[in-house]
């Protein structure tokens, strides 16, 4: 209702409260959020910034941005950020993000680890308490359902450790995927994720649903800089 008052009070006004407006996060504005920012910036050249990563979205279906007032014709520019994560894991991410598995879902393959078979996987114990070379790392488990984070809470209960909230070196923090969007980490561990995540053959409604699931554990898998657990589950 705020945004919307707002909005309807610098619609159409000539004089604005910026000089420039830049949206961080853009992939997931809602429609009257959109609005209103488009409302508050000025007119003209670099008027309002979007910066947006679509894989990313994980709220709510892409926005179309013309339908909300905002025009992007001749403006849209792609960024290559850097690769900061091994190959494989950047493989296994692309798969994730388009919905197809194409490896064993099972073992140890260089910087990627699956773990299956077990409610709170020993391996997810032996990540938490450090016991695979990680004290000098900063290290994530990171949760993408209620399921996902009593494992991720009881692993770090049999593991006998502290957690924190945010990346530092030779502590683990615990936290739900959305709440580490722009965080990194050397290692993270992802629970609650299942196989499902990757089936296409859905009815469209649930496929709209898995879509955004998928593009949770998409942003809980990027997370990292060296080494992914993925806890399957169900």
């Amino acid at each position: 209702d705020l945004f919307a008052r707002m909005t309807d009070y610098y619609d159409g006004k000539e004089d604005k409260p910026f000089d420039h407006v830049l949206v961080d996060e853009a992939q997931d504005l809602s429609f009257i959020e959109a609005r209103f920012f488009a409302a508050i910036a000025p007119d003209g050249t670099d008027g309002l910034l979007l910066a947006a990563e679509e894989s990313m979205r994980t709220v709510r279906p892409w926005l179309g941005m013309e339908e909300a007032g905002i025009d992007l014709g001749g403006r849209l520019e792609r960024l290559e950020g850097p690769c900061r994560s091994p190959g494989l894991i950047r493989s296994f991410c692309a798969d994730l993000i388009a919905g197809r598995s194409s490896r064993p879902w099972q073992g140890r393959d260089g910087p990627l680890v699956f773990a299956a078979g077990e409610a709170i996987p020993g391996s997810l114990v032996s990540f938490a308490a450090a016991r695979d070379g990680l004290e000098n790392r900063s290290s994530a488990i990171l949760w993408l359902t209620p399921e996902g984070r009593t494992c991720a809470r009881e692993a770090v209960t049999l593991a006998g450790i502290d957690t924190v909230q945010e990346p530092r070196k030779g502590h683990v923090a615990v936290l739900g995927a959305n709440d580490a969007k722009g965080l990194d980490f050397d290692a993270v561990a992802v629970t609650g994720f299942h196989q499902g995540l990757l089936d296409r053959d859905q009815a469209p409604a649930a496929d709209a649903r898995a879509a955004l699931a998928r593009r949770l554990a998409h942003l809980a898998c990027t997370r990292t800089k060296d080494t992914l657990l993925v806890c399957l589950q169900g």
